[in-house]
């Protein structure tokens, strides 16, 4: 709840600059889902977090953040 809240305000202060932000949580596996909507939008820039995943949990899941930077038709900040 945290997080949510305080990315609605995140996107409230750059909208309010004229800049053109939307928030998008899509359904699905996350890494996919994000490259998708990505894709599907023509989006210029992706923002996302990471969480810091180390050792066997990284080896076995990998990283969402690695595999939208693989695979990504955009610039993507972490």
């Amino acid at each position: 709840q945290d997080a949510a809240g305080y990315l609605n305000i995140l996107t409230r202060e750059l909208q309010a600059q004229d800049l053109l932000v939307e928030q998008v949580d899509p359904a699905g596996e996350p890494a996919d889902a994000i490259v998708t909507e990505a894709q599907s939008r023509g989006a210029s820039l992706i923002v996302m977090g990471s969480r810091q995943r180390s050792g066997w949990e990284r080896l076995f899941k990998g990283s969402t953040a690695e595999h939208v930077l693989r695979h990504s038709p955009c610039p993507v900040l972490v």
